[in-house]
């Protein structure tokens, strides 16, 4: 359960908004009683508006109007594939190529126009850890419509298995 500290912490905003992207001790009570510290990493994920769903992530292979960025490692696409219409920016390069990379080159290399800060973005990765780092270095460079399929390639993968049996 966790204590009012942390519920006003959830709540408020602002300072949810300074803290986004850091790593932080949160006070948690126990139904017994007793209290003890978590650690968590404070992503702008945790809000509900900020999350893609499958049903999301399907319509937009078939219409790609939206940004769809895969945050793993290119040799995690070749050994589990990818999603379809999705780009692939390795996490470790992803505040250089949207802060750095000229809009020309950008769109040389991925075959998409290079996102402005209004564009629509959702990031995903194997398990929607690394995308959520993903989203919130997005929105630190000015993205305010960059979101998570939290879900990521583990359930698209899942989901689609399921679809074609």
């Amino acid at each position: 359960m966790l204590s009012k500290n942390c519920f006003r912490l959830y709540t408020n905003k602002f300072l949810f908004k300074q803290l986004c992207g850091s790593k932080i001790n949160l006070p948690v009570k126990s139904q017994s009683g007793g209290s003890f510290s978590r650690s968590i990493y404070l992503s702008a994920v945790m809000s509900v508006e900020r999350i893609a769903t499958y049903e999301e992530v399907v319509a937009l292979t078939k219409k790609p109007s939206v940004l769809l960025i895969d945050v793993r490692e290119p040799s995690e696409l070749q050994q589990l594939g990818k999603i379809p219409t999705s780009i692939n920016i390795p996490l470790g390069t992803v505040t250089d190529v949207l802060q750095n990379m000229p809009k020309e080159q950008f769109e040389e290399k991925f075959g998409r126009p290079k996102p402005e800060p209004d564009t629509e973005i959702i990031f995903h990765c194997r398990l929607g850890g690394r995308s959520a780092q993903a989203m919130d270095k997005a929105i630190q460079l000015g993205y305010k419509n960059a979101r998570n399929y939290k879900g990521s390639f583990e359930e698209w993968s899942k989901k689609n298995q399921e679809n074609t049996q």
